[in-house]
């Protein structure tokens, strides 16, 4: 009985997991004034096929600060 318990639960936190992540359909930039928006997509490696989480925003702010802008 354990067993069955402890299987359910890491099956429900596998699924949980990857409910997070969403499709993005577009893309809207604001507030930037130094750059084109084209440009913040290209810097950041943003693409609209990507699944987007916590670590990919992560991951994309970062890109972004590297470019000094």
């Amino acid at each position: 009985m354990r067993k069955i318990i402890l299987l359910t639960q890491i099956f429900l936190l596998l699924f949980i997991k990857s409910v997070y992540a969403e499709k993005i359909e577009k893309i809207t930039i604001s507030g930037n004034e130094r750059i084109s928006a084209k440009t913040i997509i290209i810097f950041g490696e943003i693409n609209l096929e990507d699944d987007f989480n916590e670590n990919k925003l992560n991951l994309i702010l970062k890109n972004l600060y590297k470019t000094n802008y």
